[in-house]
């Protein structure tokens, strides 16, 4: 495809998504603050009479108490039972009672403001209890709601992206393309092998007109074709076929004018659709992201420390997918396409089993299946891929879905609809993906059964060991333990600063300071569970990380389809290095930085000896 064709493509897929994003996120802000308008008078007005509700029946048990005769300097518990309404109430941040003066006998909090409900004993002011309501609980849900609708216009706007790029590309362009090569043949004397055309459309016209000249040649080639076989046929000596030869070799190329759709055609078309088709799988298994870790916390193992337990599913899944995928590399290429379905068919079926799943030990074997499958279905998809130059954005593609798409789609299923619905929803795409791969012609494809490679590349190992330590373990288990989105959001905001750092050409000791300083400032901020969202120091930290990683992995972008074995280990190590922190007391990416490092300068050396040895 030529390079216009594929800019244009791009600025039209841009547009439709861009147009689809603004439309969503407009009509859902106006829904959303119609509602807002119309509602939070009414939840305003029910909250504050809960409250006073609450402060009356408070100041009604003071007054009680001093009825029976206790002074108010004797009652005892107050402190108890005000803690006991705080915690209960949820509209109530602090309780404080105060005599006449205003000194405080007994708060829950310091410098309680708020609404005073007088204790009156015999007609005198004895007390006052000061309720100090809290932050309306749903304008912290309405603010949530904001970030979820930014982030569903977001990831619609990519997907109406991806599909219309990918019709374009498979469908207008194509056409063009092949119309195109035809012509550019022609003009050189030469008439390849063509299908005939089908569809609607300027280029299929054309195509169309393209036939209908060449029709009179090709009668008089065919013409030819049976003079041709008449005279070999009564040449019993092969005379005639050495005066033949030289008078047909000027018109050789003409004759494979009578080529029709029963022709070998090479359909680099299906090596484009196995491309995205693994796409769209990377994408639906990345929707796990947000919930894996914290989900096998949840579960917990007595046989293993506690640290170990949010890393352990991922490390058997970076080792099950290494495993599963060098061994679809020995398989013919006729096996692939069941190969690449089994694998998604156990992948789905591993997803959805995690519905009903509460033993970790069996959680643990799911995730090392799933693991198998992707590795199997990535391996057989892949094959026969010698370069990602048919694609170039492929690599871009798959970085989207893997580290912002899938990720932020998984956490907007995860608040919706909750973890477990989210795992049986992702394994039902994924099982449907399977049935679609069956649709993929592997015996139309060129390509040798090696053409997937598993390389060791240190910048792969170390990009692979800052998202199996950051975006797998670290982030899920921390503010995403029960604030889903923001653990997606905040694997997207590293994702998309990798993905802007592929054109950018950063040099790779620029690219790897960068993924140091973004580790060292996600470990300044703080990342834990006690975090209700995680604040701006963790977004720039992922962000300049994630810049950094991709920096590392762009001299690589070519092959990055091939580097299973270095990308799948990173992961491992990066994952188990912050279980192996936690154990010793260290800082959580205290390992995971010095992994980054040495793998990075290990593949340095290691390229540097490459061209040395050639040169």
């Amino acid at each position: 495809m030529s390079l216009p064709d594929a800019r244009r493509d791009l600025i039209i897929a841009a547009i439709v998504g861009l147009i689809l994003a603004i439309s969503v996120g407009a009509g859902g802000a106006l829904m959303l603050s119609s509602a807002e308008r119309e509602a939070l008078p009414e939840l305003s007005a029910k909250v504050r009479e809960g409250s006073d509700t609450v402060g009356q029946a408070v100041a009604d048990q003071i007054r009680m108490a001093l009825d029976y005769g206790i002074p108010l300097e004797g009652l005892y518990g107050v402190d108890t039972y005000f803690a006991n309404v705080v915690s209960g109430v949820p509209t109530i941040d602090a309780l404080a009672l105060v005599d006449p003066d205003g000194d405080v006998l007994t708060s829950t909090a310091e410098n309680v403001t708020g609404l005073a409900f007088p204790v009156i004993t015999g007609g005198k002011l004895m007390a006052n209890v000061i309720l100090a309501p809290a932050p309306p609980l749903f304008g912290h849900t309405v603010g949530k709601l904001r970030l979820a609708l930014a982030a569903t216009a977001v990831v619609l706007g990519l997907v109406a992206a991806c599909i219309t790029l990918l019709v374009l590309r498979r469908n207008v362009s194509a056409g063009r393309a092949r119309l195109r090569h035809l012509m550019l043949g022609v003009s050189r004397g030469v008439f390849p092998a063509r299908t005939l055309p089908s569809g609607r459309g300027a280029t299929v016209v054309a195509l169309s007109g393209f036939d209908y000249r060449l029709a009179p040649l090709e009668a008089s080639v065919r013409c030819l074709e049976d003079e041709v076989a008449t005279v070999r046929a009564i040449d019993f000596d092969g005379s005639l076929s050495e005066k033949l030869d030289p008078i047909l070799e000027p018109v050789a190329a003409a004759r494979g004018v009578v080529e029709t759709a029963g022709a070998s055609v090479d359909r680099p078309g299906h090596r484009s659709f196995a491309g995205w088709l693994a796409v769209a799988a990377l994408s639906v298994y990345a929707m796990s992201i947000p919930f894996v870790s914290n989900f096998a916390i949840d579960r917990q193992w007595e046989y293993v420390p506690v640290d170990w337990w949010p890393s352990l599913p991922w490390i058997a899944e970076g080792i099950a997918a290494i495993m599963a995928s060098t061994l679809a590399r020995t398989l013919p290429q006729q096996a692939r396409p069941m190969a690449a379905f089994f694998g998604l068919l156990a992948a789905g079926l591993s997803f959805a089993a995690a519905y009903a799943l509460r033993d970790y030990g069996l959680f643990l074997a799911s995730r090392a299946v799933a693991g198998a499958g992707l590795g199997v279905t990535v391996s057989a998809l892949f094959s026969g891929r010698s370069a990602d130059s048919r694609e170039p954005l492929l690599p871009v593609m798959m970085l989207l879905s893997l580290l912002v798409a899938g990720p932020v789609l998984g956490g907007l299923l995860g608040e919706a609809i909750g973890r477990r619905m989210a795992f049986l929803s992702a394994g039902i795409l994924l099982i449907a993906l399977g049935f679609t791969s069956l649709t993929v012609r592997w015996n139309t494809i060129g390509g040798h059964a090696g053409a997937t490679a598993h390389g060791w590349n240190g910048a792969m190992a170390a990009a692979g060991a800052a998202f199996g330590a950051v975006s797998l373990v670290l982030v899920p288990s921390g503010p995403g333990y029960e604030n889903y989105l923001a653990a997606g959001l905040l694997v997207a905001a590293g994702g998309a600063a990798a993905t802007l750092a592929l054109p950018l050409h950063p040099r790779w000791p620029v690219s790897l300071a960068a993924a140091l300083a973004g580790m060292a400032l996600l470990s300044w901020s703080g990342l834990s569970m006690s975090e209700p969202m995680p604040g701006a120091a963790t977004a720039l930290g992922m962000a300049v990380l994630g810049w950094g990683a991709g920096g590392l992995v762009r001299p690589h972008r070519a092959t990055m389809t091939t580097l299973f074995l270095s990308t799948g280990a990173g992961i491992a190590a990066g994952a188990g290095s912050v279980s192996i922190a936690g154990a010793f007391a260290l800082p959580p990416l205290a390992i995971a930085a010095c992994l980054v490092l040495v793998l990075t300068l290990a593949g340095q050396v290691a390229v540097r000896r490459t061209t040395a040895v050639a040169a």
